[in-house]
């Protein structure tokens, strides 16, 4: 726009209608799990801290309030619910994912991290400190739509076998239900639902 201030657009130029329709038909990388790695800024955290009340990672400085119970068998996550909700006498981690921020300021998706890509981010750390701490499968179970979505895209891009658990009936990978639950840039470039359906029905 600075280059063009006080200028007619070329004969040929693409309108943004034009440009955002061809953007929405980029192919995603041919590596899917890396594609919505990507998309949604995540890593696997080589070390997690853990104190009495909450998980973190070393000089990240974010902090993941959880619950844990002890027990026999394959572990259990719990995202949006408690430990109830774990299957009974088996280990189960509940963690409290990320919630919100201030998005007043202009333009701050551009600079920041969406909540939903902190909150996949928070389901990975869990899921890393849990896998060390019993090493082997991690049944993931996401309770309710919104978490059911974060746990299936961080079951996605995990590195270890997850058994994923959730309801997300409500959520048919549209752009509309994206914006309403799961609302982080690029992901459907990066493949979306159909992408995160596969890897996590594959073996890791």
């Amino acid at each position: 726009m600075l280059a063009l201030s006080g200028r007619a657009l070329p004969a040929n130029a693409a309108s943004y209608d034009q440009i955002f329709a061809e953007w929405k038909q980029r192919r995603p990388a041919p590596d899917a799990r890396d594609a919505l790695r990507l998309a949604l800024a995540a890593q696997w955290p080589e070390e997690v801290v853990n104190d009495a009340d909450a998980l973190s990672r070393p000089d990240v400085g974010d902090r993941m309030p959880y619950q844990l119970r002890d027990g026999h068998g394959v572990p259990a996550l719990i995202v949006g619910g408690n430990l109830s909700d774990a299957p009974a006498g088996r280990p189960a981690l509940a963690i409290e994912v990320f919630q919100t921020r201030d998005h007043s300021g202009k333009h701050f998706e551009s600079f920041n991290q969406s909540d939903d890509q902190l909150r996949v981010q928070d389901i990975l750390t869990a899921l890393a400190w849990l896998h060390k701490k019993y090493p082997g499968a991690i049944e993931l179970i996401g309770i309710g739509t919104a978490a059911g979505v974060q746990a299936e895209f961080a079951a996605a891009v995990a590195p270890i076998p997850v058994k994923l658990r959730m309801d997300k009936t409500a959520f048919t990978g549209a752009d509309e239900d994206f914006l309403k639950y799961f609302n982080v840039p690029g992901i459907q470039t990066a493949g979306g639902l159909a992408a995160a359906d596969r890897l996590t029905t594959q073996p890791n």
